[in-house]
C-alpha cells in the first residue's frame, strides 16, 4: 500500500496549488492496483484502519520537507 500525490493545477496562479493523495496497492509480479479492486477486500478484513494510518504517514513524511498542501480522502481507501 502506498500514496500517490496528484497535482491539482492552478489555471490562473499557473502553478500546482496543492496535492491530492490517492491510495494504490502493488501486487507480487509489480502491477499497480486501484482501491475499487482491493478496497472490499480490506474491508472484509478489517484492514482500512490500518491502511490510513500507513498513508497518513507516508505522506506527512513524502511532503515534510515541501511546501505544499496535500489532502487526503478516505473515502477512496
Amino acid at each position: 500500500i502506498f500514496p500517490v500525490f496528484q497535482p491539482i493545477y492552478n489555471n490562473r496562479k499557473n502553478k500546482i496549488d496543492k496535492f491530492e493523495t490517492l491510495t494504490r496497492f502493488k501486487d507480487e509480479d509489480g502491477s499497480i492496483i486501484s482501491p475499487l479492486v482491493f478496497i472490499s477486500i480490506a474491508e472484509e478484513f478489517g484492514l482500512i484502519t490500518d491502511i490510513t494510518k500507513t498513508i497518513i504517514k507516508q505522506s506527512f513524511s513524502f511532503f515534510k520537507d515541501y511546501n505544499y498542501e496535500f489532502s487526503i480522502f478516505s473515502s477512496l481507501f
